[in-house]
Order: structure tokens, then sequence, then C-alpha cells
């Protein structure tokens, strides 16, 4: 929903909320890259179950079906979550996203190198690898299908939350803190 009566600035922004179904808006990007970078300000009003913040998908092209590269969420204690979905594997993140104001939260997202960072509030959010607390998580197969799909929000069933997105940005350039 978009609506004027939560926003981070300017007069709208987007309300996600789910009591067991989807809520989510896709964009398809004008042109695809390996490389993506997902950035936007994020307000969790309540939470109960995990909530998928973005995702970084392909775009279907011919008889490839579009699939969701990675994304960023929150699990039901509001840690910050990454999840490679190619191997399907996920890494917790150190950092819990408070319910109540106004948090940025950037995503990016590099096939050909197989990393994904997090940064909440412009510091870098660290995840436990197998290698101990990293602020990248490298070594992924994320896929070789270029991205050209921002997903904001879940796609899954059998959530409950209410959160809102504002001054969403999509990028090719990871940002430099």
């Amino acid at each position: 929903t978009v609506q004027a009566g939560v926003v981070h600035a300017g007069s709208y922004a987007a309300q996600l909320s789910s009591t067991g179904g989807q809520t989510l808006a896709l964009q398809n990007l004008p042109g695809s890259s390996s490389t993506l970078c997902a950035q936007g300000w994020i307000n969790v009003a309540s939470q109960s179950t995990t909530m998928t913040l973005f995702g970084l998908r392909t775009q279907a092209s011919g008889s490839t079906p579009a699939y969701q590269v990675a994304q960023v969420y929150l699990n039901s204690s509001g840690t910050i979550k990454v999840l490679n979905n190619v191997t399907k594997a996920s890494y917790l993140g150190n950092t819990t996203v408070p319910p109540g104001g106004w948090h940025e939260v950037t995503f990016a997202v590099n096939e050909t190198a197989g990393t994904m960072q997090v940064w909440l509030d412009g510091t870098a959010v660290q995840f436990s690898t197998s290698t101990g607390w990293n602020s990248v998580v490298g070594g992924q197969n994320l896929g070789t299908i270029p991205m050209s799909n921002f997903q904001l929000g879940d796609d899954s069933t059998s959530r409950t939350y209410t959160w809102y997105a504002d001054d969403l940005i999509i990028s090719t350039v990871q940002p430099g803190f």
C-alpha cells in the first residue's frame, strides 16, 4: 500500500503488512548487471515472523525462468540475515533492527565475485560464516544470469509483520561508507 501516514521523507511511503499472504512489489530494471545494490529506509512497526526486505532477481527470458539470486531479511527476532537463493545458504548477522524509527539498509550483491554485503545506517553488518564474523559473505555461487529485477517485500506466505519502506535506490554502483 502506498500511504502518507508514516514516511521517511517526502509525502508517500510503501506500507508492507501481512497476516499470512504475500506482500511485495517487483520492478524490472532497465538493464541487467552481475552487480546490484539496493538501498532504502525501513521502519519496522511490528513483526512476529521472518520478513524479507529486499530481493535481487533475474528476469525471465525465453525458456529461462526468473529466480531470486539473493535477499536480505529480518528473522523473527529482528536480526539481519542474508540468503543465497542459488545454494539456499543463509548467514546470520550481528545486528538487530529495532522496531519503530527509520533505518537505512544497503544490500550489495556481486555475482561474479560471489559476495553479499549489508550495511545498517552506514555501518557494515558482520555475518557468521565458516571462517568467523565477516562483513563480506564471500565464496558464494550466486549464479551466472545477470540480475535485472528488484523485489521489495516478501513473496512467502504464513508471515506476520507491518513495516514501511521509503526512498529506495537501485544501482550498479556499491556505495562507499
